[in-house]
């Protein structure tokens, strides 16, 4: 943990990708919400079952996408993490 805040307090490259990790996060939370409302209010009521199912479509594509995204941004800032922790003292 002290690595991550040395990391935070010197770093605008991992401030930077952990800021732009979270907009997208939160970003594709709000897409799957919308596509949830709009796949369960265009299915009729005799088709409540179809709707559920389908409505859980947004949120592995957005899951599979985010963690995409997450996993390319923070390899790029990972080397600094790891210097700051290799920094600290033992024990």
């Amino acid at each position: 943990m002290a690595a991550y805040e040395r990391c935070w307090d010197t770093s605008a490259q991992f401030r930077g990708a952990i800021r732009s990790v979270t907009v997208v996060w939160g970003v594709g939370f709000l897409v799957d919400a919308v596509l949830r409302a709009v796949i369960v209010y265009r299915f009729p009521p005799e088709q409540v079952m179809d709707s559920l199912l389908l409505s859980q479509a947004p949120l592995l594509a957005v899951l599979v996408l985010v963690l995409v995204y997450t996993r390319l941004r923070m390899r790029r800032v990972r080397p600094i993490l790891l210097r700051e922790r290799d920094r600290l003292p033992v024990g």
